[in-house]
């Protein structure tokens, strides 16, 4: 039986989340590559191919440095797209890029189907909006930062304290809470290493309706340490949830 690969897009108001899955092991693919397309005004435009930051080791890929997923395949099964915005209407495809010899370029293997068209919005219906947390990006520039600077969580927060401006260090956002009136899941990882479980504790304290999941065994990332319990979490609060007026 040919090997056929299963791909799938997620959307908010922000992003693109795409994943994809083989239906068996792809001897000598080296990743992937990831193409978008968009439809402007009814008209779908040229194929764009996604860019990719991770590159291969012989390469020397320095930081900031980003091939086009057919030089750099994606060596991975999903990939959020943030050059996309709201009011998008895009759809995706994969490739496998398969090693053709030494100093030569990829090939090109077996392709998924394209994705729906799909329309990033908010609205994921009977009165639920979804929202993309933009500091998960910033974390992962943090995240990058104190590994290259070899620094650990405990001396990055020092540096902060010694570097940062007294009332910046001062500001918070806690009494802007109350203001908040819709249904509200806050997930952390108990062993995560940029935070603590304060953090949604006094979410609690100022956001009586919001429903906490603390999470055993789970650091910064929780759809990645745990990815069944934040599905699981994420639908049971989609389907109980109610506005508040």
């Amino acid at each position: 039986m040919a090997t056929t690969i299963r791909i799938g897009l997620y959307t908010n108001g922000d992003d693109a989340f795409v994943a994809w899955k083989p239906s068996a092991f792809i001897e000598d693919c080296r990743g992937f590559m990831l193409e978008r397309q968009r439809k402007t005004a009814g008209v779908a435009q040229p194929v764009e191919n996604v860019e990719n930051r991770v590159g291969f080791k012989k390469d020397k890929p320095k930081s900031g440095d980003h091939r086009t997923s057919d030089i750099w395949p994606f060596q991975r099964f999903n990939w959020t797209d943030h050059v996309v915005d709201i009011g998008n209407n895009v759809r995706y495809r994969v490739t496998a890029m398969m090693f053709a010899g030494k100093n030569k370029p990829f090939e090109k293997g077996v392709s998924s189907a394209w994705t729906a068209w799909t329309t990033l919005a908010t609205d994921c219906g009977d009165g639920v909006s979804c929202f993309f947390n933009r500091g998960l990006v910033l974390s992962q520039f943090v995240a990058r930062y104190m590994r290259d600077k070899h620094l650990s969580a405990a001396k990055f927060k020092a540096n902060l304290k010694a570097s940062v401006d007294p009332a910046f260090r001062a500001w918070n956002i806690e009494r802007e809470m109350e203001r908040v009136r819709c249904p509200v899941l806050a997930i952390q990882g108990e062993d995560d290493e940029y935070g603590t479980m304060a953090q949604i504790a006094r979410l609690a304290h100022h956001v009586p309706q919001a429903r906490l999941v603390k999470l055993a065994q789970c650091g910064h990332s929780p759809h990645r340490d745990q990815p069944e319990r934040v599905v699981d979490a994420a639908a049971s609060f989609v389907r109980t949830s109610q506005v508040i007026s």
